[in-house]
């Protein structure tokens, strides 16, 4: 895939690129070598920066090819602060992020998660960028109360990472509704939510007391799972 995209890179639009890209992460998928390899081989390298480059027009550079090209990059852990800037400024701005799949948006958030537990630290243009998006994101999260059960674990748990918004906070609340609504709370979702409360409690002191305090009189034993002590009773209460 690199051999034939480094020879077509002139030719190659945002699909193609963003299609590259996300082929060569899946065949580095558990072959953290080959990965390496891949991250430091100068053609890759050009792939990356044909992809920046088409970011400068944002005509030219779709929001589903955007979702792939973040995805992609903090799959490999690449988090090139100017790409992830122009993607977040880009996506932020556009009228297209809003149709994307569910799938696409909470890969988006997780990609700009992972940059930020990667990365304390982002930096004035950067961190604007990300907050930026956050926002839309955040706006976009609003409308989530159809989409499939472990789509919105995967959002809480980012949206926990991701700096926070002034509406962040009863986005939270209502996905948790949401999934309490369902009884859908099972072992598989619970590991991703304790790390989620986790984050929070880290990141969000205030928020987590207030949702905590909530969640205390509508799902005491979910809290308690959360917090570490297992209780299989209550998580198990799914629809028939």
């Amino acid at each position: 895939v690199l051999q034939l995209a480094s020879s077509k890179l002139e030719e190659m639009n945002d699909v193609n690129i963003s299609t590259a890209l996300h082929r060569i992460c899946r065949a580095c998928q558990g072959r953290p070598d080959m990965a390496q390899q891949i991250k430091s081989h100068a053609d890759f390298q050009r792939l990356v920066r044909a992809a920046e480059k088409l970011l400068a027009d944002p005509k030219k550079m779709a929001a589903k090819c955007c979702t792939v090209i973040a995805w992609s990059l903090a799959s490999l852990r690449i988090f090139k602060a100017s790409l992830f800037g122009r993607l977040a400024e880009r996506l932020a701005a556009s009228a297209d992020l809003s149709r994307c799949e569910p799938y696409e948006i909470t890969n988006l958030l997780w990609a700009y998660a992972v940059l930020c537990r990667q990365r304390r630290n982002l930096g004035g243009e950067l961190l604007a960028a990300v907050q930026a998006l956050s926002a839309t994101l955040t706006e976009i999260l609003r409308r989530a109360s159809t989409w499939k059960t472990q789509v919105l674990v995967s959002a809480l748990v980012s949206l926990a990472v991701l700096p926070w918004q002034s509406s962040s906070l009863p986005v939270f609340i209502s996905i948790l509704d949401e999934l309490f609504k369902r009884q859908e709370l099972t072992e598989e979702n619970a590991r991703p939510l304790k790390i989620c409360f986790e984050e929070l409690q880290k990141r969000q002191k205030e928020a987590y007391s207030h949702i905590t305090a909530i969640i205390c009189t509508k799902f005491p034993a979910f809290l308690k799972f959360v917090g570490g002590h297992e209780q299989k009773s209550a998580l198990s209460n799914r629809k028939r």
